[in-house]
Order: C-alpha cells, then sequence, then structure tokens
C-alpha cells in the first residue's frame, strides 16, 4: 500500500493548469541542461554520456543552474572526462581535483565534491564494464521502471530522482522514445507545489516537529528558526516518501492523458519562480518569524511592497497552504502553512481555458528572475515586447 495519497480530481485540474502554464512559457525559458555546449555533430552516444554526468551533479541544497553551469564550462577544457573509457584512467583523487579546480573561485561543486568525485569515477566503470560505454544502453529496456530495476543500487548517487531527470533529458533530445511515461523527479519544488495545490494529501504525513532538532547542526546556525519550527507540524521527507509521489503521478499523468515532458518542467519553473516569491514562503535562514494568518493580519507592514505572485497565480484557488524552502534545506522537513491572500476580500476565481493568457500574462515578470530557468539571451527581447502591457514597469 502506497504511503501517499492523491486527490485525483484535484491532480487533473493542476495537471491542466501545468501543461498550459508550460506551453506558454517554454519559449521564453532556457533550462540548465539546455545550455550544454555540446558540438552540433555529437553522436547520441557523446550526448547521452555527457547527460549522464552531468545527472550526477543535481543533488543537494543548491540551485541546480549552479553546478550546471560548471559542467557545460568544464566541458570546453576537458571533453575527455565526459568519455567513461577516458575517466576510468583516471583516479578519484585526479577527477575531484579536475570538477573543483583552484582555478574558479566560486567552486560551485565543492558542497559534495568528495560524493561527485566517487560518482563520477564509479559510474564510468559501471558503464565500461556492462554497458559498452554508452550511457544510452542504461535504457535499453521496454519501459522506465525495468530500466531503472537493472541498475537500482549499483549507480552510485543516482536512485530514482536522477535517473528519472537524465531519462527526460534523453527524450527531450528525441535519443529515447520507447517510455510513454517516466516518473517525475520529485524535489522540493515539485513537492511544494503538488502538496500546496492539494494533490498530494499531506493529514497522514504530518508530525509534529521534536525537541531533538535542537541537536542538529542547523540549531547552530539558525537558533531563531530552530525555536520556531519545534511543535509545528512537519513532513520529514525520504526517498520512500519522493519514489511514492513520483510512481503516483506518473500513473495520474498517463491516466489523464498528459505528458511528463510538460508537468515536470511546469513543476519545477513555477515553484522556483513564482511559489518562492510567495511572501510567505521567503523566510529568511536567520529569521524567527514564519508569517502565520495571525501574523500577518498583526503586522499588515510585513507584507512589504513588493509584488505577491499569488495575487495573480492561475492555480490560487486550489492552493491553500505555503512551504518555506529554509526547513527543508537545513532539516529535510516541509513546513506547511496556510496561505492568506495579501487582500482578504480578495477572491480569485476560476479562469476558462480561453481566459488563462491573461492570468498568464500577469505571471511574466516573475519569470525572469536569475538562476531560476534563465531566458535565453535571444528572446528576451521578444519577451518584452510581446507582453509589455502586462508587466509592471
Amino acid at each position: 500500500m502506497s504511503i501517499v495519497e492523491f486527490d485525483e480530481e484535484r491532480a487533473e485540474i493542476i495537471f491542466d493548469l501545468l501543461t498550459y502554464f508550460w506551453r506558454m512559457a517554454r519559449p521564453f525559458i532556457k533550462l540548465p541542461q539546455d545550455r550544454m555546449i555540446l558540438p552540433t555533430n555529437a553522436s547520441p552516444r557523446e550526448i547521452a554520456n555527457y547527460l549522464y554526468f552531468l545527472a550526477i551533479v543535481q543533488r543537494g541544497g543548491v540551485i541546480s543552474d549552479t553546478p550546471s553551469d560548471r559542467i557545460h564550462e568544464l566541458y570546453a577544457k576537458r571533453p575527455d572526462i565526459f568519455d567513461p573509457v577516458e575517466v576510468v584512467k583516471l583516479t578519484r583523487e585526479e577527477i575531484r581535483a579536475i570538477l573543483n579546480s583552484e582555478d574558479d573561485p566560486k567552486r560551485p561543486l565543492a558542497y559534495k565534491i568528495d560524493e561527485f568525485s566517487e560518482a563520477w569515477l564509479k559510474n564510468a566503470e559501471l558503464l565500461v564494464a556492462e554497458f559498452g560505454a554508452n550511457a544510452l544502453n542504461l535504457v535499453d529496456a521496454p519501459d522506465f521502471l525495468s530500466a531503472y530495476d537493472r541498475v537500482r543500487g549499483r549507480l552510485y548517487g543516482i536512485r530514482m530522482k536522477i535517473f528519472s531527470l537524465f531519462v527526460i533529458w534523453l527524450q527531450e533530445r528525441e535519443l529515447l522514445s520507447r517510455f510513454q511515461t517516466v516518473p517525475p523527479p520529485i524535489d522540493f519544488h515539485a513537492l511544494r507545489l503538488l502538496m500546496s495545490t492539494g494533490v498530494v494529501k499531506t493529514a497522514g504525513l504530518e508530525d509534529s516537529i521534536p525537541e531533538r532538532i535542537r541537536l542538529t547542526k542547523a540549531a547552530e546556525e539558525y537558533p531563531m528558526l530552530i525555536d520556531t519550527l519545534v511543535g509545528r507540524p512537519g513532513i520529514r521527507v525520504n526517498e520512500r516518501l519522493t519514489d511514492a509521489v513520483a510512481i503516483g503521478c506518473m500513473k495520474l499523468i498517463e491516466e489523464f492523458g498528459y505528458t511528463h515532458l510538460d508537468i515536470n518542467p511546469g513543476m519545477w519553473t513555477f515553484s522556483r519562480n513564482m511559489c518562492s516569491k510567495a511572501k510567505q514562503n521567503a523566510v529568511s535562514r536567520r529569521h524567527s518569524l514564519l508569517l502565520d494568518p495571525e501574523v500577518l493580519r498583526t503586522e499588515p507592514g510585513l507584507w512589504g511592497k513588493a509584488k505577491d505572485p499569488c495575487e495573480v497565480c492561475i492555480m490560487a484557488e486550489h492552493c491553500d497552504r505555503v512551504f518555506p524552502s529554509e526547513p527543508y534545506y537545513r532539516l529535510g522537513l516541509l513546513v506547511p502553512i496556510v496561505r492568506l491572500n495579501r487582500s482578504e476580500g480578495l477572491r480569485l476565481i476560476y479562469y476558462p481555458r480561453e481566459d488563462l493568457s491573461v492570468r498568464f500574462r500577469s505571471l511574466v515578470r516573475f519569470l525572469t528572475r536569475n538562476g531560476n530557468g534563465k531566458h535565453a539571451a535571444s528572446k528576451k527581447e521578444a519577451l518584452t515586447e510581446q507582453y509589455s502591457l502586462f508587466i509592471d514597469p
């Protein structure tokens, strides 16, 4: 029995809105994987191996663009380390030095450099030993779950979320057409959107946050935040939960006739660009205050002057909670807060599909945040011109 329950009626509504959102937004968004710089004559094997190694660094509490950009830059200097046959000739220490080069003062992979260098070598060894040094052979199976079962527990640092991401990248480049559906890679952003809109029911997942979190490293760094969290309801995120959500979403996407190639990037982009800017989600890591409705009613000045995307959100009438990112990235916890409209008298109505473009255009200004789905430079002028009537100065 699954540990996760879904509201199927709500899921169909949200998947429809996400599909519409992504198809409208896609021409103006450049995702991290879109910025790779492989030569135009690169073979399917070369592209697949590149994406295989790129997937390794998509882990941890960091904006995905940061490690991705490092990998793209690295390819220009050292294309050899994207060839498994060449990688297995290196030691883990040599790989570590290449990935964490001293000529890059930012060292964007430093936060998990030991894991990344170990994974780089071990996963190259597996490709060479059993898959003909070709990452495409990893997906030589009739469906996603069959392919994943073959490598489950054998790919270092790559579990369902990252393997799903790798498969989706192959499909985006038309290197794989066999798999009809793939589980969306379930990260914080997917969980936040699915839970805040009620697609995933959380009642059976929530527990009171225990006093023992005061003993964590996070408590030393962010004591005020920890004080605020103790005793509140929270959801512990683990692999069992994320895999259950992923499989459940995959089944519903297939049942309703949508595609993960819209739903996955739609969830990720929407949460990172819109939900992250909702005032109640913007909790400072050193903040002692979670913005519950009673707090905002008592101190309305806390709303500030910034625009709140919830006021123009195409999903607002289906969303009754927010999930700030700090508890997740510091403690692996999802902490629900009741969402309050900036104007309590505001009652957003459901827009028929033919009218959704009005709401979408109001959201466009929230799509430009650096590090969260960058605009392709060539599209930015067209975007501004196309939606100039709807973007605030």
